[in-house]
């Protein structure tokens, strides 16, 4: 019994690095052919203003994040009454790509580069703040041991944001409407997953709770570092 028990969850562990393997390398795939093609559509100009944009959301994320959804997968896998305060975590998520939203937006607004190097910093924000929050959700999943959803939802996204970009570097290649593309990428897969997470888990809501944001952050803040 205890060798079927073991073997079960080494089959099971497989299973989800299989498709965390397969779920980044295809999903980078897309991207990374797709990069190629936007660097030769926008030129050497172009392509240089929105790879910084790109640079400063990748960076934004991580801040974002702070590595709090981590200590949840930690948590909730160790014990499932951590999913009861699944909601709670969600709006610290939602509140922190709210936050790099805002931030992302207001930066904008204070630089000199016109109206298209604003709009790329704005669409840039709507990109992290979507992100932000399908972190949390990938968080409950990872901590279900149930990583196909993340998996299917990362290449989802990836495939969305070359449709929608490939799209608006048809009718009009700029940079900060790439940008908006990924942005757009990001708000679908999000949707999706918030279909997914309503339907096979349970309805989310807010939940403010500020004894567990403090003891979340006080855990997390060395990972956000």
């Amino acid at each position: 019994m205890v060798e079927f028990t073991q073997r079960r969850t080494e089959n099971a562990v497989l299973q989800n690095v299989m498709w965390l393997g397969v779920g980044e390398v295809v999903s980078r795939l897309f991207i990374f052919v797709f990069l190629i093609v936007v660097a030769r559509v926008l030129g050497a100009y172009g392509y240089g203003i929105f790879a910084f944009g790109l640079s400063i959301a990748s960076l934004v994320v991580v801040i974002a994040q702070f590595g709090i959804q981590t200590i949840f997968t930690r948590d909730a896998a160790q014990d499932q009454r951590w999913e009861r305060v699944f909601p709670a975590f969600l709006t610290l998520g939602f509140f922190s790509g709210l936050g790099a939203l805002v931030a992302l937006g207001g930066v904008a607004f204070f630089l000199n580069g016109g109206t298209s190097m604003r709009l790329l910093f704005l669409f840039f924000g709507g990109y992290v703040a979507a992100m932000t929050i399908l972190e949390f959700f990938y968080a409950f999943f990872r901590a279900r041991e149930e990583m196909r959803y993340e998996a299917a939802l990362k290449m989802f996204q990836a495939a969305t944001i070359v449709a929608l970009s490939a799209l608006v570097l048809w009718l009009a290649p700029t940079p900060h409407y790439i940008a908006l593309g990924y942005a757009g990428g990001a708000v679908i897969a999000l949707l999706l997953m918030a279909g997914i997470f309503w339907r096979r888990v349970f309805s989310f809501r807010m939940q403010i709770d500020v004894s567990l944001w403090k003891k979340a952050l006080s855990g997390a803040w060395p990972l956000g570092m």
